[in-house]
C-alpha cells in the first residue's frame, strides 16, 4: 500500500474558496428566497448598512 499523501513542507492550508460576489451597483436590491419565505435584502453600498426586510 502506498502512504498517506502529505502536504508538502512550506505549503500552508490553502485558504477555503470565496463565494463569487455578485456587482454591486451603488444601490442594488435581490431577493433571498428561504424556506416558507423570501427576504428582500437592500444594498445602499458595498460597506454600508444592510436592511432586511422578510415578507411572510
Amino acid at each position: 500500500m502506498a502512504p498517506p499523501a502529505t502536504p508538502r513542507p512550506g505549503k500552508g492550508r490553502a485558504p477555503p474558496p470565496v463565494p463569487p460576489v455578485p456587482g454591486f451597483r451603488e444601490e442594488s436590491d435581490f431577493t433571498i428566497t428561504y424556506g416558507k419565505g423570501e427576504a428582500r435584502v437592500s444594498v445602499e453600498s458595498f460597506n454600508g448598512p444592510i436592511r432586511v426586510k422578510t415578507a411572510k
